[in-house]
């Protein structure tokens, strides 16, 4: 009877395993979907040309709110040629962020709402709510405030697909 429950144990085992594949990938299948919005140069309204797609993100830092990308060479070309980002997901719009680098913002430029802030000497991304990073402006806390729930459904997907840091 010990062997019967021996080789079952160990079938079921083996079988558990077997059907397991693990190959420290994250979920391909990411329902967030990043689209770029009006041409910064030409002022065009150029629509929704998929950026890059959750599949993209390595991870997404909540506390410096640096996101971190897999290889963002591929779209990186494109995405400086857009003035706004809208971030999407499963077919709900969430929200939008002007698209910001050191390079292109003067030292007298605001945005008192969400930013892709790109740090060029750095080659880093962050999803900051203001530029410059923490502008005490009444503003930015009322812009905060809209996005919150939306901002909320953002992270709980990151979270599920195993991208938040």
């Amino acid at each position: 009877m010990k062997k019967l429950y021996y080789f079952i144990s160990f079938l079921f085992l083996l079988l558990t395993f077997a059907g397991c594949e693990n190959d420290g990938t994250l979920n391909e299948n990411s329902e967030i979907v990043v689209v770029g919005l009006g041409h910064k140069v030409y002022n065009l309204p150029l629509g929704n040309e998929i950026l890059f797609t959750g599949n993209d993100i390595k991870w997404f830092n909540r506390d410096t709110r640096e996101i971190r990308f897999y290889d963002h060479s591929s779209f990186k070309e494109k995405l400086e040629q857009y003035e706004k980002i809208l971030v999407i997901l499963a077919d709900t719009e969430l929200f939008t962020a002007t698209n910001v680098s050191d390079v292109m913002a003067s030292v007298s430029t605001v945005y008192n709402d969400l930013v892709l802030y790109h740090d060029t000497a750095e080659d880093k991304y962050y999803l900051n709510d203001s530029y410059p990073v923490n502008i005490n402006v009444e503003q930015v806390r009322l812009n905060t405030e809209i996005r919150e729930e939306n901002w909320g459904l953002f992270l709980y997907q990151l979270g599920i697909e195993g991208r938040l840091k």
